[in-house]
């Protein structure tokens, strides 16, 4: 069983396309270019081997994004928003894998959002969502900034018989339209590059999240641009 908890409002969404190029183009990987907030549908969707991506979901959890194929996008896409009812009429804008057989799953448009987490994903690529999730309304704030971001909060969840100890933890905000890339600054650890696609941010880590955790926005030469809290 599985216990969900989460923190801060979750917001209004900046913009929304098409579920197949949209993520396939804008996942990313190890050696992928770090992809812009606004997605380009002129851009070619990058190519993933769904042999090497599937043993890379089910290997140990990593630091970088897993590119996902458009097969999978779509099942995820299907399975997510009939796990829940009443699930909002908003399109797949993120999916967030890096192993451990888990993804993560962020629907969003409209003022509207809606998530799937610790979905499963087994030998044979089939996705299960059985970890929860969340369905929200935006409360009508505005844009976020070009050059900001913006915290939609933290969900964390404790899967097995401890169920205070806190197995997988979700962040999901927003990134301005001059944000290239996102990274999670963790006390301890190296930089983690979260999940960046259609204006929004997505990243799961493996347990609680430290003291002194920082989300951080980059432009499109490296340099700081945001700071926030998760």
């Amino acid at each position: 069983m599985a216990r969900r908890s989460a923190t801060g409002p979750l917001l209004r969404a900046t913009t929304w396309v098409s579920l197949v190029m949209l993520l396939v183009g804008c996942t990313g990987g190890p050696s992928a270019t770090p992809s812009p907030a606004t997605f380009d549908p002129a851009a070619a969707p990058v190519i993933v081997d769904e042999a090497t991506a599937l043993g890379a979901l089910l290997g140990p959890w990593r630091a970088e994004p897993i590119p996902l194929w458009p097969a999978l996008l779509a099942e995820i896409a299907r399975d997510c928003p009939a796990s829940m009812r009443p699930f909002p009429a908003v399109p797949l804008v993120a999916v967030d894998a890096r192993g451990g057989g888990r993804l993560q799953a962020l629907f969003a448009g409209a003022g509207r959002q809606a998530a799937c987490y610790d979905m499963t994903i087994d030998r044979q690529g089939a996705v299960g969502a059985m970890g929860g999730g969340m369905t929200s309304t935006g409360d009508g704030q505005s844009p976020v900034g070009a050059r900001a971001l913006r915290s939609a909060g933290v969900s964390s969840s404790a899967i097995g018989a401890d169920r205070n100890a806190i197995t997988s933890s979700v962040f999901i905000g927003e990134a301005g339209a001059e944000i290239a890339t996102v990274v999670i600054a963790m006390p301890g650890q190296a930089r983690m590059r979260a999940t960046l696609a259609n204006g929004w941010y997505l990243f799961w880590w493996p347990g609680a999240i430290p003291a002194g955790t920082k989300v951080i926005g980059l432009d499109a030469l490296g340099q700081e641009m945001a700071t926030s809290d998760p």
